[in-house]
């Protein structure tokens, strides 16, 4: 086989993994979330010092920021405030609700993901890891194969 085939043949071996990761990363990644975490719902209440109020979660919500979450404001209003929530990336529980009226109490009915109870901490961290170490595995497995084609080794 001539270099230039090679060259064509190592490419579309890449490029084949490239595709093979981006179809098996998404079903991956929503097959790991179901497994590590499960619903949580819970009432929660603040009064607002100026235009904010923190709430504390019960657990950690399993995904950084507010992905996955649902802030509802029971009373004294109504509707869906997850815009306005903040939550705090090192601890995961603490949630800052912003754009309130001033001495107000508020109470929110929040929805998040938790680490289900089945899973422990260190089960965890492996399920969190899975997804980024698979997915390097695919590239450097993808690479190497691309350039054993190109140098016209099997």
């Amino acid at each position: 086989m001539g270099k230039l085939a090679r060259l064509i043949s190592g490419i579309v071996v890449g490029l084949l993994g490239v595709a093979l990761a981006l179809n098996f990363v998404p079903s991956l990644s929503t097959q790991v979330m179901t497994i590590r975490t499960q619903a949580q719902t819970d009432a929660l209440g603040c009064t607002a010092a100026g235009t904010t109020c923190t709430l504390t979660l019960t657990q950690s919500h399993e995904n950084y920021g507010t992905d996955g979450m649902t802030v509802t404001e029971t009373a004294p209003g109504a509707g869906d405030l997850t815009a306005n929530a903040s939550l705090d990336f090192r601890d995961r529980v603490t949630l800052t609700m912003s754009g309130l009226t001033d001495a107000v109490a508020y109470t929110f009915s929040v929805d998040y993901l938790r680490r289900h109870a089945d899973i422990d901490a260190e089960e965890n961290v492996v399920f969190t890891w899975f997804i980024p170490v698979a997915l390097f595995g695919l590239m450097i497995g993808g690479g190497v194969l691309a350039l054993r084609q190109i140098q016209g080794r099997s």
